[in-house]
């Protein structure tokens, strides 16, 4: 396929134009225990109040505000323990001056209380106390509502459901949540020379490490991987084949490897046969060259190198953002970040180009490091944006946390 005449983008470029034919899924409703990384569908109100009633935020005695007051103005306050309250309990209670109960966390407030003092800040007799002052008023009291309020806004429309919202979404009585479907990706990889791994390799042949990468990039990004045929070779039907598989079953495909424009690239003519609609097919940057996007029957496919380490740049480029989007998340754009270099980057070429590094930290100053060609190990990952001229040590470049 010739593609001279097809459109070359920069990387916001590309990322516009991806983001832009991503759409939210259909939604669905599942339980709580099985929301977890998924996108709300619509905002939740609470139905009640969290508490619903006065309880104590700590194990300890309750005091009346006669005896508050009495705290005030002596250094020392005996009173007798006449009741136990814990957690659960749903009678009534009440006690009067020179008084108290045992309250546990979590327990109802019984009436007349005016404040509750920790048992640790006691002497406690068992049927007696002694404790000393100031003590605050409502100190250690939870109000009714004083977590969640009847109608506040528990989750919003496109926010990621996290152990927070759980917690609170639980606590305000749900049982289940409305929530975007997770995107199907379609993985296919191409190559003739690619076998799996435990099958003999003769001279000429790799293990299929491509294959397992991106599912597992995919499922990082929250998604569904769908792993296809692994005995796609440099055949152009067969390929074609694959392709009708995959819009069939996914959401969104990869094709990994068959980027380039050579005798057995054949992506791109198997995409131009089946009248894919292209985006752009080639991005100015290092990688880049040669990696499309295109819509076929409404559905993106992107065409990724097949080096895993060129292909995981442009995934978290390109796919990240787009996949975000079609999760359903209000933000699914990159935030760059601006550091300066801790070393200087050796490059053949003088080209915008991205690169791994690692965030460090240089006394009180963040740092990007860049990493070396063999490695691939960092606590704090990140993509980094090397314009042309940069590259320096010290020179201020954009990152993005991985």
């Amino acid at each position: 396929m010739d593609l001279d005449n097809k459109e070359i983008v920069n990387v916001e470029r590309a990322v516009e134009l991806g983001c832009a034919h991503a759409s939210p899924l259909s939604s669905e409703t599942i339980l709580l225990a099985e929301s977890l990384n998924r996108v709300a569908a619509g905002e939740i109100h609470s139905t009640c109040q969290v508490p619903s009633f006065s309880r104590s935020k700590v194990d300890g005695f309750t005091l009346t505000e006669a005896d508050l007051l009495r705290l005030r103005g002596e250094n020392c306050l005996d009173l007798q323990v006449i009741n136990t309250i814990p957690a659960g309990w749903v009678g009534e209670a009440e006690f009067f001056v020179g008084q108290t109960i045992r309250i546990m966390t979590g327990a109802i407030i019984p009436l007349h209380t005016a404040a509750i003092v920790k048992q640790e800040d006691v002497q406690d007799r068992g049927d007696t106390i002694s404790l000393t002052g100031p003590v605050d008023y409502k100190q250690y009291i939870d109000s009714p509502g004083s977590e969640i309020e009847v109608g506040e806004t528990i989750i919003s429309d496109g926010q990621e459901v996290d152990a927070d919202v759980i917690e609170r979404l639980a606590s305000a009585g749900e049982t289940g949540v409305k929530v975007y479907s997770v995107p199907r990706v379609y993985i296919i990889n191409c190559g003739d020379e690619l076998r799996l791994p435990g099958q003999t390799l003769q001279k000429g042949q790799i293990y299929h490490s491509n294959r397992n990468f991106m599912l597992a990039k995919v499922q990082v990004a929250h998604c569904q991987g769908i792993l296809g045929n692994a005995g796609v070779g440099d055949n152009l039907d067969s390929i074609i084949q694959e392709i009708h598989t995959g819009i069939k079953e996914g959401d969104l495909l990869i094709i990994s490897g068959g980027t380039a424009q050579g005798k057995y690239d054949l992506v791109a003519d198997a995409l131009q046969e089946m009248k894919a609609e292209f985006l752009f097919h080639s991005i100015a940057s290092k990688p880049g060259r040669n990696i499309s996007c295109s819509l076929l029957q409404d559905n993106l496919v992107f065409n990724l190198p097949g080096h895993p380490n060129a292909g995981g740049i442009i995934f978290d480029l390109l796919l990240t953002p787009v996949l975000r989007k079609m999760r359903g998340l209000n933000n699914f754009g990159h935030n760059w970040l601006n550091l300066r270099l801790s070393a200087k980057i050796n490059r053949k070429r003088d080209i915008r180009s991205f690169r791994r590094g690692e965030l460090i930290q240089d006394n009180l100053t963040f740092l990007a490091r860049p990493l070396g060609n063999h490695e691939n190990q960092a606590i704090i990952p990140l993509l980094m944006d090397i314009e042309a001229g940069q590259g320096e040590k010290g020179d201020m470049v954009k990152a993005i946390l991985l």
